[in-house]
């Protein structure tokens, strides 16, 4: 959830989701999007976080190609 690594109140879950993706174990991110007065779908922030501590590569992994990998049955390299 993109909103966790940066909107997030909860110190525990925001240190969680940062944590998880620093040491590059996420694959995929998203928005936990509700509606849009609430949990809207805030994640700018999150991306900008990702490519500030784990680069741009890693970036367009997690927000592109692994996901267009799984979607299509294409084999994808989550090593990075």
């Amino acid at each position: 959830n993109l909103y966790s690594l940066v909107e997030e109140n909860k110190d525990g879950i925001r240190e969680r989701a940062r944590c998880l993706v620093d040491n590059r174990l996420v694959h995929f991110v998203g928005s936990d999007a509700h509606r849009i007065n609430y949990r809207s779908p805030k994640y700018e922030s999150g991306v900008r976080y990702i490519e500030e501590h784990c680069g741009n590569a890693y970036l367009e992994e997690v927000c592109y190609k692994n996901a267009d990998s799984f979607i299509f049955g294409k084999t994808a390299d989550f090593s990075i």
